[in-house]
């Protein structure tokens, strides 16, 4: 039961070969499968915390929001994004990219200088793509179709 509710409404991209055969010091034989951060989600979790943020009052969440951590949210966003687009299945994130385009425009719309700070920042794991901006942009411009 509990497998069948992980793998419930996930998403999963990339070519899979399925399990590979290790072996043990001891001699016993597993099956392993290992898996990159992003080539698998869950979207309505994912969806959900977003749809969560926009209930929130602007000011509590672009306020006290920042403060706690709202940019580090934003940033796994980015990064679950970018891992899509990289693998050439924008089309997973597209109701997220929605979602969370709406709350970009909020935090802009409510801190502008804040929202341009953060765009220009560079996010741990990703800092080679470059800015913030960039990367969304770039997560932006392709779907699935173009490639």
């Amino acid at each position: 039961l509990t497998s069948a509710l992980t793998r419930r409404n996930r998403t999963v991209a990339g070519a899979s070969q399925g399990p590979a055969v290790a072996k043990t010091k001891q001699g016993a034989i597993l099956k392993v499968s290992a898996t990159h951060w992003g080539y698998c989600f869950t979207e309505p979790l994912w969806s959900s915390v977003l749809e969560i943020i926009s209930s929130l009052p602007n000011e509590v969440a672009f306020v006290c929001g920042l403060k706690m951590g709202l940019v580090e949210i934003y940033g796994a966003f980015i990064k679950l994004i970018w891992v899509q687009h990289s693998l050439k299945c924008p089309d997973h994130t597209a109701r997220i990219r929605t979602k969370l385009a709406a709350s970009f425009a909020s935090f802009n719309s409510f801190d502008a200088l804040a929202w341009a700070e953060w765009m220009e920042s560079r996010l741990e794991g990703l800092r080679k793509q470059g800015p913030v901006r960039d990367i969304w942009r770039d997560c932006q411009e392709k779907t699935a179709s173009q490639y």
